[in-house]
């Protein structure tokens, strides 16, 4: 997946939102019982090692839109993956910082917070929430097809139905 300053992805990630990139079972379980929860224990999917946001009992979230395009494009070959990690459909949810409850642990901050054995945040964009955050914190949907990052929909309100259209398109 090449990601770059013009292409469509990016462009809706440099919103000013903080992301939050879930799977649709995931997803699912998230709608259902009103709470995106930090990962609980210190198992990775993504290595042997726990995360920074796992370390910090938090939430890993994305922020796109505070540092330069650069700076964040500089990072990509970190935070890439993740946009399209879920097979048929990655589900990124928007988050207005305002409605956040808990606390945000930023970059460099969770870094020199979690210990030197775990698997450090990726620098400048990611950002640790401390506690679940409530689902009425998300005031955007990207369905994003895992085999063409160029290929997602955005909803503002969250439908079912779209969701399932996404899987069914995005499988094929």
């Amino acid at each position: 997946m090449e990601i770059h300053a013009g292409h469509p992805l990016f462009a809706e990630l440099r919103k000013k939102f903080l992301w939050h990139c879930t799977s649709v079972l995931a997803f699912r379980r998230i709608h259902r019982d009103g709470f995106v929860r930090p990962v609980e224990g210190t198992s990775n999917r993504w290595g042997n090692r726990p995360y920074a946001c796992q370390m910090l009992r938090a939430v890993c979230l994305f922020d796109f839109s505070t540092r330069s395009k650069q700076e964040v494009l500089g990072v990509a070959d970190r935070w890439k993956q993740f946009v399209g990690c879920e097979s048929p459909v990655t589900v990124i949810i928007g988050l207005d910082e305002s409605r956040l409850p808990g606390r945000l642990v930023r970059y460099p901050e969770n870094r020199d917070t979690t210990p030197i054995d775990s698997c450090g945040p990726i620098p400048l964009v990611e950002v640790c929430h401390v506690g679940p955050i409530p689902i009425s914190a998300v005031v955007r949907y990207l369905l994003v097809c895992a085999a063409d990052c160029t290929r997602f929909k955005t909803l503002n309100v969250f439908d079912d139905s779209a969701l399932t259209q996404a899987e069914i398109e995005y499988g094929e």
